[in-house]
């Protein structure tokens, strides 16, 4: 994959005027009517009914911090993502809070919802992969990491990629944006996406995410395509899909 370099150390920015994948900060909202399969992957990943049905009926606002600051260790930059999510209905779900380092380490995070979950982030670029038949010249580098082997397991990977829909189908997946510094000549590099990997030891599954930009009926909306598989292989493969409402936390 490509070498993305973080930007150096800085604090939060005042509101741009487009969101992209080296500045997401700003709130968003959950368009439940173009996502997909969210309340089988909640299902698969154990969550009780009734928070099942409260996060099915409620509006869902997810408010995005990212910065930089710099690696105590390494004296490297490295970029965080502060994400909260809030419900408009306080039954079973409220304020979930969710701090990332995209730098790959392992963390462990909390709520009361998921429970207690070990947690990785980094930044993905894109590979080409030449006269693809769906022809996009470029598609997140990434291997899978979940434990899913065979055409299931290629599925799960070429959706992930953005080749394909959650039922199988073609689609025009992510926009493939070049970022600063890349190479913007080559499919090779091109493009910018993070992937995290969740993982829960108490009820036995793990979620991989890879995040990025796709039109929604004709809009540029933030996505997330989400593998969820438990520890019998079984897996849900869904789509989160976020419309900007305004570029202040």
């Amino acid at each position: 994959m490509g070498d993305y370099k973080a930007p150096k150390e800085k604090t939060p920015q005042a509101p741009g005027p487009a969101p992209s994948m080296q500045d997401l900060s700003g709130a968003w909202v959950l368009e439940k009517h173009l996502s997909s399969n969210i309340p089988l992957i909640l299902k698969l990943q154990k969550i009780p009914w009734l928070v099942r049905k409260a996060i099915d009926s409620s509006a869902i606002h997810l408010h995005i911090t990212q910065y930089t600051s710099t690696d105590p260790k390494t004296n490297e930059p490295r970029v965080h993502l502060d994400l909260v999510q809030r419900s408009s209905v306080n039954v079973g779900i409220g304020v979930i809070e969710d701090n990332r380092i995209l730098d790959w380490d392992e963390r462990p995070h909390e709520d009361y919802i998921f429970g207690s979950v070990v947690t990785r982030s980094r930044y993905v670029t894109g590979a080409g992969f030449g006269e693809a038949e769906d022809g996009k010249g470029a598609r997140p580098d990434i291997r899978l990491n979940v434990d899913v082997d065979g055409e299931d397991g290629e599925k799960i990977l070429r959706f992930l990629r953005g080749e394909i829909d959650a039922d199988g189908t073609y689609c025009d997946g992510f926009l493939v944006e070049p970022w600063p510094g890349c190479d913007s000549e080559n499919a090779e590099g091109k493009g910018l996406w993070v992937q995290t990997l969740e993982r829960s030891e108490r009820s036995a599954w793990t979620a991989e995410t890879i995040w990025g930009f796709e039109m929604m009926n004709g809009e540029r909306c933030l996505t997330s395509r989400v593998a969820a598989v438990d520890g019998k292989g079984n897996y849900q493969l869904g789509k989160c899909v976020f419309q900007l409402l305004n570029r202040e936390c």
